[in-house]
């Protein structure tokens, strides 16, 4: 199973639809994501709450761009 296809399932068949997200719901799922993809793929980073690495998630809205902070994606974890 790819990332992708993951999307591509949730697109389809995911209840509430990715676009449909709340905020904290969408990162847990980009986060979760990037757990995912580091196990499968050495060239992926990842995300280690452990060690405090974290991602860098940006979230188009329509106001624009809004940085998600390394202390947002460590409480929803």
């Amino acid at each position: 199973m790819t990332i992708k296809s993951v999307i591509s399932y949730e697109l389809g068949y995911g209840a509430p639809k990715p676009s449909e997200l709340k905020r904290k719901e969408a990162v847990q799922f980009a986060l979760r994501l990037l757990m995912t993809a580091s196990e499968f793929d050495s060239a992926t980073g990842g995300v280690d709450p452990n060690r405090q690495s974290f991602a860098t998630i940006r979230i188009l809205t329509g106001e624009g761009i809004e940085a998600v902070t390394e202390d947002d994606q460590a409480r929803c974890l």
